[in-house]
């Protein structure tokens, strides 16, 4: 029982670290930061970024809730970022400027 416990604290850890690594991957590609994206402000290039970590970590099998407390959001943002395009019809992708 106790190495069953020790195993669920690895498996857990190790998934956060790759948690991490991918919002950071994700944040370099929208040239932001961690901190922009789990903090409050509204640039275009900052939400793009945070609805991209929001959508990654949808498909990755994270509930709405679990995401939203993760990043400091409301559920119902995220249920928003999930279930809707950016307004100007892109993809969720950064512009080659």
């Amino acid at each position: 029982m106790r190495s069953q416990r020790k195993i669920d604290e690895m498996r857990r850890a190790l998934n956060e670290r790759d948690l991490l690594h991918e919002l950071k991957k994700r944040c370099r590609k929208y040239y932001v930061s961690i901190d922009d994206v789990l903090g409050t402000r509204r640039e275009r290039h900052i939400v793009r970024a945070r609805k991209d970590c929001v959508v990654f970590m949808h498909d990755s099998g994270l509930g709405c809730s679990s995401i939203a407390r993760l990043l400091g959001l409301n559920h119902a943002t995220v249920l928003y970022h999930i279930n809707n395009p950016m307004r100007d019809g892109s993809r969720n992708e950064p512009s080659e400027a």
